[in-house]
């Protein structure tokens, strides 16, 4: 006989809590301004000028890694609510066979 599978949705709901806050948190840093405040320290320069060019690529970056941090989160939950509505239909299904309905 196989094993059970058990879910602790509740440690998932608070997985994609955490996930969230991580998401905003990266979401608000700013690696543009530090990258251009050091192009501009290397004036006539070409690490100066490439540096400078990555400002907006990396800035771009931060972005979508918030917004793949927040779809984690949102699979996070998800799934919680998934398992949790398997978990009743389940309960009640097995209640009415117990009553022989």
């Amino acid at each position: 006989m196989g094993t059970n599978l058990e879910v602790d949705t509740a440690a998932l709901r608070g997985l994609a809590t955490a996930l969230n806050d991580d998401a905003d948190q990266v979401a608000q840093l700013d690696p543009a301004r530090p990258i251009a405040a050091a192009a501009l320290e290397m004036p006539s320069s070409q690490v100066g000028a490439a540096v400078g060019a990555a400002a907006d690529p990396v800035a771009k970056s931060y972005r979508r890694m918030a917004d793949q941090i927040r779809s984690m989160s949102a699979a996070a939950q998800t799934n919680a609510t998934s398992y949790d509505a398997t978990e009743e239909a389940f309960r009640r299904q097995f209640m009415l066979y117990r009553l022989g309905l």
